[in-house]
């Protein structure tokens, strides 16, 4: 008996429509029109997607509102619903499933929203973010009027739903009329103020004085009308307008508490504060069309251009984008374009577009300065897994021939990448391996200087740490300074660094190469060069025991005794005789640690680097800190093979 019970119980909440999703109820909140809606977050429990319930409750209706009037208001939401279904608009709320009915509710499923906006949410949000959005629901309603030839009609707050993603889209078609009854729509059948009836403040003046005037006839005929009262598609111009002021001002324009003579009376103080953002008269017939609304006035503005001209980036023409994409870098280059914005529509769009070769490196430059305005957590959101791929891609290139465009834009942006790979491991895993692979890019000098500027700044400003760079960083420092006099005080910057606090091996291996590289006469040296040379290679021999100097530095010195420089020559003499007497006299004196001061330039950096790994390890190539393997650097990895 109790295992027939479990099993009629199972078999109940199983074909519950609500157990196909996992409830988030701690941030249900009541939205929408007249705050009648219940809203829920949720997940897809078989395939994990994100989606928001919105559930109509009978009893909660009730409390406001009469049993007829909770009839109207299901009929105008299941309707709702059904047109929403239909739509396939990037600005329309997108339905996910079908409705379901109750004899307690009504509910349907979208996808995630974060929240019905209300004149009290839309206080503080940052300017570009208002209108922007507002941009996107134009565009819907464009959509609506254009292909479906509906009359959206009651356009207010509560029909904008905000997307996960932070897009304004249209998520309340409950009074939404076809094209062809706008000559004759039928009069709210409730007053203003019942909670079944349009909302007031936002309905368009010739609907209002048409219901008004039917009000006062005792014998309505709806056919009698002479003209029509509601112009296509002027009407949804009335409330755009409306909510648009209301959302610059941030205040309710109209206060009518369901009265519609109040509408006129409050009219012309509403056209006076519009005034201010709108030609004259905009409220009143003829007039604009929304895409001429959304075209002046605030949205007129050179960063509203450009963000507006986002929404039509697929078909525009080539030179076109190309002088989008210009406006969109100059923007962002001058802090033009908000934090909300950057991530809501143009990151989104530019790692779309990054995807294709052929417009990588476009999207890359904008893809740079979006990283470098972000905060962390946006940043780790939104970027951080495209970049770690691409880092990782352009370390793992057998060839940098097909990357030097790239790597030049990283480096020129290098500020936004150090700002989010800061972290320790970070600076080992991605920074250090690309500077190695950059700087042995071997004929391309602005790569090779771009990455010792980029190493010195890590040298500088990393704590003292091991960076896990390879054995031979110094070898590698004496070769590019060698190969090309322009880089030789970079290079040296970078190995004063690196022996600041390097070990003892590291330091007898530079001090080998220094004088190798001196006595074949590889380096043409300038005097202040030649001068850097000699005090870095005394200050190593300085801090070497006086066997060391004995057995090791005199013989490495002797070939200098006849090297065609005076200078290097003095110096050899000079060297070898002090370091035979000083070997010659006294105790030994003990080793010098590894974390000794190499020179006084080096001594007085800031915050130096550790090289503590010995050179008995074997030498890393330059990708050898590779980041592990992940998922998505197949984009990359098909783009620079």
């Amino acid at each position: 008996m109790f295992k027939q019970l479990k099993q009629t119980v199972a078999s109940a909440i199983s074909s519950n429509p609500l157990y196909e999703y996992v409830l988030d109820t701690s941030g249900t909140t009541l939205c929408g029109r007249n705050n009648l809606f219940e809203k829920c977050d949720a997940v897809v429990r078989a395939s994990g997607k994100k989606v928001t319930i919105f559930t109509l409750r009978i009893k909660r209706m009730l409390e406001c509102c009469s049993a007829d009037e909770a009839l109207a208001i299901i009929k105008t939401v299941k309707n709702s619903v059904a047109l929403l279904t239909l739509m396939r608009h990037p600005g329309i709320l997108s339905i996910d499933g079908q409705l379901v009915e109750s004899k307690s509710k009504i509910w349907f499923v979208t996808e995630r929203v974060s929240m019905v906006l209300t004149p009290e949410t839309v206080h503080g949000l940052p300017l570009q973010v208002k209108l922007l959005g507002l941009c996107h629901c134009a565009e819907a309603i464009r959509f609506l009027h254009e292909r479906a030839e509906i009359l959206l009609f009651n356009f207010a707050f509560s029909s904008i739903y905000v997307a996960e993603d932070n897009k304004w889209k249209i998520g309340d078609l409950c009074f939404a009329m076809p094209r062809a009854q706008l000559n004759a729509p039928p009069p709210s059948p409730f007053p203003f103020h019942s909670v079944a009836a349009p909302l007031l403040d936002y309905l368009p003046t010739e609907y209002v004085d048409f219901c008004t005037k039917q009000s006062d006839t005792a014998h309505r005929d709806l056919f009698s009308a002479e003209a029509a009262p509601l112009v296509y598609p002027d009407s949804d111009t009335y409330g755009f307008l409306v909510v648009t002021v209301e959302a610059l001002e941030e205040k309710r324009l109209f206060h009518c508490s369901g009265n519609p003579r109040e509408q006129q009376r409050q009219l012309s103080s509403v056209e006076a504060l519009m005034s201010r953002y709108f030609p004259a008269g905009a409220l009143r017939l003829p007039r604009p069309p929304i895409a001429t609304v959304i075209s002046t006035g605030p949205f007129a503005t050179p960063d509203m251009k450009t963000l507006t001209a986002l929404l039509s980036f697929d078909i525009l023409d080539n030179d076109t984008r190309f002088r989008l994409l210009k406006a969109l870098y100059d923007g962002l280059t001058q802090s033009g374009f908000c934090e909300a914005v950057i991530l809501s529509d143009i990151v989104p769009l530019m790692l779309r577009e990054s995807k294709m070769d052929a417009m990588l490196r476009f999207a890359l430059p904008i893809l740079l300065l979006c990283a470098g305005t972000l905060c962390a957590d946006n940043f780790s959101r939104a970027l951080r897994e495209y970049f770690v791929s691409l880092l990782t891609a352009i370390i793992r290139a057998p060839s940098l021939q097909r990357l030097a465009v790239y790597a030049e834009q990283l480096l020129q942006r290098r500020e936004s990448i150090q700002k989010h790979f800061a972290s320790v491991e970070d600076r080992a895993t991605f920074i250090v391996p690309l500077i190695m692979k950059l700087m042995q890019s071997d004929g391309n000098e602005r790569l090779q200087k771009g990455s010792l500027e980029w190493l010195r700044d890590v040298l500088i400003q990393t704590p003292t740490i091991n960076l896990d760079l390879p054995n031979d960083i110094a070898t590698r420092l004496l070769h590019v300074a060698s190969s090309n006099a322009d880089f030789f005080s970079l290079a040296f910057q970078c190995l004063e660094k690196i022996l600041t606090l390097a070990t003892t091996e590291t330091k007898m291996e530079v001090e080998v190469s220094l004088t190798r590289d001196i006595s074949n006469a590889t380096l043409s040296l300038t005097t202040v060069q030649q001068d850097y040379i000699l005090n870095l290679l005394k200050s190593i021999q300085e801090k070497m025991s006086p066997e060391h100097r004995a057995i090791r530095s005199i013989p490495l010195l002797c070939p200098l005794l006849l090297h065609t420089n005076g200078t290097m020559r003095q110096f050899a003499v000079a060297s070898i005789v002090g370091y035979a007497q000083l070997f010659g006299s006294g105790p030994t004196p003990p080793l010098p640690s590894s974390g000794a001061s190499v020179s006084s330039s080096a001594a007085h950096s800031a915050a130096p680097l550790a090289l503590t790994a010995p050179l008995t390890r074997s030498t890393q190539s330059p990708s050898a800190a590779q980041p592990a393997t992940r998922a998505n650097d197949d984009v990359f990895a098909s783009l620079f093979s």
